[in-house]
């Protein structure tokens, strides 16, 4: 089960900012019930009522990371599963929501303008230090 560090770090990848409030309201019962609490807060119907409480579209998309993000720590382990989700979302096995503040959005912004020539790529500065 990923740690709440990590729900935020997707948040901050996908949104520009997390979402605390919908991931204790999700994980509430974790404490009493362990990996089954998920039976209880983590289904459509709840999806639902996170858009409504929140008044958010994102706050919805956030639910679902968060499940998504629970299903692929129990297949990969917790320190695969950011980068797991990162690779789903890029392959198109998990839905991409497009947020202008989400870091993965503006990160792929930048790259698409400098493959279609603005702005010009930057060159970064050489090492101060060789490998040896």
């Amino acid at each position: 089960m990923p740690s709440h560090i990590l729900h935020q770090l997707v948040d901050v990848l996908m949104f520009g900012r997390t979402y605390p409030r919908v991931h204790a309201a999700m994980d509430a019962a974790q404490t009493t019930l362990q990996s089954n609490h998920r039976m209880y807060f983590h289904d459509d119907l709840n999806l639902e009522k996170t858009i409504v409480i929140e008044n958010s579209i994102e706050a919805g998309w956030c639910f679902y990371y968060h499940v998504e993000l629970d299903g692929i720590s129990d297949e990969v382990g917790q320190q695969d599963s950011v980068a797991t989700l990162i690779d789903r979302l890029l392959t198109g096995r998990v839905p991409f929501y497009l947020s202008s503040d989400g870091l993965l959005t503006r990160i792929a912004a930048v790259g698409f303008r400098q493959v279609n020539g603005w702005p010009p790529g930057i060159v970064p500065p050489a090492l101060s230090y060789e490998f040896k």
